[in-house]
């Protein structure tokens, strides 16, 4: 599935490792700023009402919407962006883009790759913030960028999944 790209498409940060949802600088600052705890519950916040934000997007999308999708995008695009899920971030500036001008066409599959990412981040969210595991006695923890790269195998594959039963569905 491709993801259409507006011609005003804005750089994803810097600080983002290759395939990467989440700008790890960002939350490390945004960490500093508001304490361990704080952080955690903002972004439990944040975490909680994503898939609702998602699920609006879709109404409003399939009602052929375009001022409520520039609506939602946007407020997704900005929690997004303050805690640190650069990829949702960019994807929901993609549809406020595409919906601003008046346009839907390219909204199906921004959406979706909008709560793909948005699996992702929780997955990357939970990564940072959990210890390691162990793999039983004697052997080594296993470091996050493993931990990562295995979700990130899993959820090309449920992606795959996802795409092969829109295909039937369209």
């Amino acid at each position: 599935m491709s993801v259409p790209q507006p011609p005003n498409r804005q750089p994803m940060p810097d600080s983002l490792p290759h395939g990467a949802a989440t700008d790890r600088g960002a939350i490390q600052q945004l960490e500093e700023q508001l304490g361990r705890e704080g952080f955690a519950q903002l972004l439990k916040t944040f975490l909680d009402r994503a898939p609702g934000r998602l699920a609006e997007l879709r109404a409003a999308m399939d009602a052929g919407d375009a001022p409520r999708v520039l609506e939602h995008a946007h407020s997704l695009k900005g929690a997004a962006r303050s805690f640190g899920a650069a990829e949702i971030g960019e994807l929901a500036l993609r549809l406020e883009q595409e919906a601003g001008a008046g346009s839907l066409a390219g909204s199906r599959d921004l959406i979706a790759a909008l709560e793909a990412s948005f699996e992702r981040t929780q997955v990357e969210f939970r990564a940072q913030r959990e210890p390691p595991d162990v793999n039983g006695a004697g052997s080594a923890p296993t470091s996050p960028e493993t931990r990562i790269a295995e979700l990130e195998r899993r959820i090309a594959s449920l992606e795959r999944s996802v795409v092969g039963l829109l295909s039937r569905v369209d």
